[in-house]
């Protein structure tokens, strides 16, 4: 099998190359380093793509809501490269463990031309505004479910981090545009909508033009919908988190009002976490 090395620090780990960087960080004790990249607010300038960064009205809206759709920071040329590399890495399918059964699964590598995904200025910032000073980017992931298919119940993902889903499509209320459950993210809110696959009046749908990126609080309630048009609905995802070996899915339950101020891991984990920037 093919594989890869990524160093982080002094450390380096390798795995398969069409391993998910978080699936190998997580099997691997933190003492052998993660595959994944670990990145500082004050690398963002030299390390960022991109042509504008996040607006302080940006910025405000991911806070208060848990979410923010900023519209076309990717142009049409870029958009038909990334569609053309898209197809030949969902033809090659996901990584093992990761099939879904209704949805075209890939996986991209951080420096192929999806790099834009998790390098984009606008993300960066966004990510720095959320975790602090030093944070992880994870891999890029794509996901396309295919008509009649791509529902899901609300859920969380982790209970701090940020997720950064880019629209290689038009996300419509038709083709199942991601449902959010504003708010859901902030402590002392308890998330009574886990697990509701109807959508409800509560909800509020992310629709917008390919070229898009939705940043969202991993910790928000949402889910995606179902595509019932007979149209792909392409999308590539990354997101960033303190540490990916010890990063753990919210509790499904969502009974825990408490759960999105925690370190991220079990109470014993070692996971460091820097307090938010200011702004």
């Amino acid at each position: 099998m093919e594989q890869v090395s990524v160093r982080v620090g002094t450390s380096s780990v390798t795995c398969g190359r069409r391993t998910s960087l978080l699936r190998c960080a997580q099997s691997h004790d933190r003492s052998e380093g993660e595959a994944v990249i670990e990145i500082t607010a004050a690398e963002i300038p030299e390390l960022s793509r991109g042509d504008r960064g996040l607006l302080r009205e940006e910025l405000a809206a991911l806070e208060r809501q848990g979410f923010v759709l900023i519209p076309s920071l990717i142009d049409a040329a870029e958009l038909a490269e990334l569609r053309t590399e898209y197809e030949r890495l969902v033809a090659v399918g996901p990584p093992e463990g990761e099939e879904e059964p209704g949805a075209r699964r890939g996986l991209a590598d951080m420096d192929s031309v999806f790099g834009i995904c998790w390098r984009h200025r606008v993300v960066l910032e966004a990510a720095a505004h959320v975790l602090g000073e030093r944070f992880q980017a994870s891999g890029v992931e794509l996901r396309d479910p295919v008509p009649g298919y791509g529902e899901q119940p609300l859920h969380a993902d982790t209970p701090l981090g940020l997720n950064a889903t880019w629209f290689l499509d038009a996300f419509t209320a038709d083709n199942g545009a991601t449902r959010l459950l504003p708010q859901t993210h902030k402590p002392g809110i308890a998330p009574d909508g886990t697990g509701r696959i109807d959508p409800g009046p509560d909800e509020v749908t992310a629709t917008g033009p390919a070229g898009s990126v939705l940043l969202r609080h991993t910790a928000l309630l949402h889910a995606g919908g179902h595509n019932s048009t007979d149209h792909w609905r392409r999308s590539a995802w990354t997101w960033f988190v303190h540490d990916f070996s010890c990063a753990e899915p919210r509790a499904a339950t969502g009974t825990d009002a408490d759960t999105s101020s925690r370190t991220p891991g079990d109470a014993g984990s070692q996971c460091v976490v820097n307090s938010p920037a200011p702004w």
